[in-house]
């Protein structure tokens, strides 16, 4: 139990963009959703890079979750 408390790690955003280096492309999909919505800026950089994914879906996720940082008059769907 040791390990596991010392390992333990609260912090959601760094989970997250760790997971954006993850192989499967469903995961990186998923985190930059997540970032998005939590729309913390220590995940900006992350997510900028995310656009240069590989995976389609990622880029699009990515592009998506970066519209949270808009300020709401600049960003219609808000």
């Amino acid at each position: 139990m040791a390990n596991l408390t010392a390992s333990w790690n609260p912090d959601p955003v760094a989970h997250l963009t760790d997971a954006l280096d993850d192989t499967d492309p469903g995961v990186r999909e998923a985190a930059a959703q997540a970032l998005g919505r939590i729309g913390d800026e220590d995940a900006l950089e992350t997510l900028l890079a995310a656009l240069q994914d590989e995976d389609a879906d990622v880029r699009r996720a990515a592009a998506s979750a970066l519209k949270h940082f808009l300020p709401a008059d600049d960003n219609p769907e808000m």
